[in-house]
């Protein structure tokens, strides 16, 4: 079994928040090229189905919180990355929210592969608005491996 500090498996940690401004979200879009009406036209916005602007769904992955998670102190292998992640965006970000930012370890577990042992760090993060709605959720799998001559 794997050494790591289980006492961070389910503490909730608020990282901050950030609110949707049409600045925000222009640069975003610009970044990633994207020419969606919804995000940047006002005026089609007011006449489409949610009757103002909304930020494109991954616009939290633009945003950098100074707060981070616990460490779990996993004692094994000598290189980590990142094994994939799933995001669900579940009701729109709309101009003017405050959108804030809370997560967790949630899982930490052993997987033997071809390659040998891994170690998976399993966090989520949920995304809330300023009316306390779940606007969107992020789970991050992170791999803790044993990798010859490194």
């Amino acid at each position: 079994m794997i050494d790591y500090n289980d006492k961070v498996v389910g503490q909730k940690i608020e990282f901050g928040s950030f609110v949707a401004t049409k600045d925000l979200i222009e640069t975003y879009c610009l970044s990633v090229n994207e020419t969606n009406l919804l995000y940047l036209d006002e005026s089609y916005a007011q006449k489409s189905f949610y009757g103002k602007l909304i930020a494109p769904p991954l616009i939290f992955v633009s945003v950098q919180f100074e707060v981070e998670l616990p460490d779990p102190e996993i004692n094994f292998g000598n290189a980590r990355f990142l094994a994939g992640q799933k995001i669900e965006s579940l009701h729109p970000i709309f101009v003017g929210d405050t959108i804030r930012a809370i997560g967790s370890i949630t899982d930490v577990y052993e997987k033997t592969g071809r390659t040998g042992i891994m170690v998976f760090v399993v966090n989520e993060t949920e995304y809330i608005n300023q009316n306390d709605l779940l606007v969107a959720t992020r789970q991050s799998s992170m791999v803790h491996r044993e990798v010859a001559g490194e």
